[in-house]
């Protein structure tokens, strides 16, 4: 429907309302990054980390933004 930006703010507050659960905050950051904005997918990914280290989603995500920036280490 190409409304990305309404999807977008949606998500973040989402992700804003609801800080436990890493599932919003993941969607959120896979958006991000959908749309261009890999600096604030890997962010928001790295802030989530901090609070659930041992998701499988956030981790693979962050790996595999960070292998499409040439960041294999």
């Amino acid at each position: 429907m190409k409304r990305t930006g309404e999807a977008l703010g949606a998500l973040e507050r989402a992700a804003a309302l609801e800080p436990g659960n890493a599932r919003f905050a993941y969607v959120y950051a896979v958006a991000l990054h959908s749309t261009g904005k890999a600096d604030a997918a890997i962010a928001r990914l790295e802030k989530t980390l901090a609070a659930h280290p041992n998701d499988r989603n956030i981790l693979e995500a962050l790996a595999s933004f960070h292998e499409a920036r040439g960041e294999r280490a």
